[in-house]
């Protein structure tokens, strides 16, 4: 009968598609032959925070903007409100007075747990209230920076940090200080001296550090906006920051470490991240 020969091609059909839905799956919205295994995807980089006060404001920012979308993950670094990488002295003009606490004292080894404990891919560094300051010497005198002999201690205190960072493979940001507001906080010589002392370790390790050149992109924007005091950015200038500057830097620092992973790639280009965005070659030389 005809209504059977009916049946009987659109049961072939249906046993048709059945083995065509079978013999493929759904994978991130794309579509792959079964047991071709898994669609690669791109993996999401983590990054952390470590500083005083600037990179606890940045932090926050960062937060935020990773929840907003996918271009990386946050996860828990070591920031502070009082310490930076200076301890055990006294400390006067700037922003502080007095004597620097005694937990600023355990910042490294607090930086080399949380590594300890999980490395980031991209480690953000952002320090300098404190280390901006007059600090007194053993014998009573009083050095800062762009003097010999406290150049010489905030350069080891810098390189100590990055090679605690470094240690399971992470990539370094280095955010440079901006200028600060108008009244004590606006050292001019002495914001110029410690972005050098930056740069200079930067330098000195290929690779392994990156510069974010906030200070010049900070130059170009409001001051009234931007500059920090000694409680970081507020958070109008910190989400500023993120968004228009530090968020491409973050992104640009994890293609390198991503891409210097042996698994991923074969090497990497160490760069510095501009006052615009954009990724020049770092300089290697002191």
């Amino acid at each position: 009968m005809a209504w059977m020969g009916a049946i009987a091609t659109a049961s072939v059909v249906v046993l048709l598609v059945a083995a065509s839905l079978s013999a493929t799956k759904v994978t991130g919205g794309v579509v792959a032959a079964a047991g071709a295994g898994p669609v690669p995807t791109e993996p999401v980089p983590t990054v952390a925070f470590y500083g005083d006060a600037l990179a606890a404001t940045l932090e926050t920012s960062a937060r935020t903007l990773s929840a907003e979308n996918d271009a990386f993950t946050v996860i828990p670094g070591v920031t502070s409100t009082t310490c930076g990488l200076d301890h055990d002295a006294n400390r006067r003009l700037v922003f502080y007075e007095g004597q620097i606490p005694p937990e600023c004292s355990t910042v490294n080894a607090q930086w080399a747990t949380a590594i300890a404990n999980g490395a980031s891919d991209v480690a953000v560094v952002v320090t300098g209230i404190s280390e901006l300051s007059d600090h007194q010497q053993a014998n009573g005198s009083w050095v800062r920076p762009g003097t010999s002999p406290y150049d010489d201690q905030l350069s080891q205190l810098m390189t100590n940090a990055v090679a605690t960072l470094t240690a399971q493979g992470t990539k370094v940001l280095w955010v440079n200080l901006p200028a600060f507001s108008a009244g004590p906080g606006a050292q001019v010589d002495r914001i110029a001296r410690f972005n050098d002392l930056v740069q200079h370790v930067a330098a000195s390790q290929p690779g392994t550090v990156t510069i974010a050149d906030l200070a010049t992109w900070a130059a170009s924007q409001d001051a009234s906006i931007i500059s920090p005091s000694s409680s970081g950015f507020t958070a109008a200038a910190a989400d500023r920051i993120l968004a228009d500057f530090l968020g491409s830097a973050i992104v640009g620092a994890a293609a390198d470490a991503l891409s210097s992973d042996p698994a991923t790639a074969d090497g990497a280009t160490t760069t510095a991240i501009t006052s615009d965005g954009t990724s020049t070659p770092a300089p290697t030389g002191g």
